[in-house]
């Protein structure tokens, strides 16, 4: 099984906050991710802090209760893979660049399925 709890996560409920917090209209999350990545945005000439931990811990809690709800699957399972941006920022990468293994899933799968 896969379930869709990923780093986005993060940029969308960081992104909301920038809007009721401090007034942000319109924010894009490729900007959030960039502020996240430098752990401050600009606002009011000013560098404002961004609590990575603070994200990171409530991203995992997240995982864990995602996790928790689905115990039967995971009782059947051999292995769990964490994979994805989720698994370079969580610290979790067991398999060579994480953030690209959907991407080399799906294309196995496509060339199975299809061919070369």
């Amino acid at each position: 099984s896969s379930y869709e709890v990923g780093v986005s996560w993060i940029l969308e409920n960081l992104r909301e906050e920038l809007k009721v917090k401090y007034s942000y209209p319109s924010i894009s999350l490729r900007e959030v991710e960039e502020y996240f990545m430098k752990g401050y945005f600009p606002y009011e000439g000013k560098k404002i802090e961004i609590d990575k931990n603070r994200w990171i811990n409530e991203f995992r809690n997240k995982l864990l209760k995602e996790l928790r709800a689905h115990e039967d699957d995971i009782k059947l399972s051999d292995k769990i893979l964490w994979v994805g941006g989720g698994a370079l920022l969580l610290g979790l990468n067991e398999i060579p660049e994480p953030e690209f293994a959907n991407a080399r899933g799906y294309f196995k799968f496509a060339t199975i399925i299809w061919g070369d």
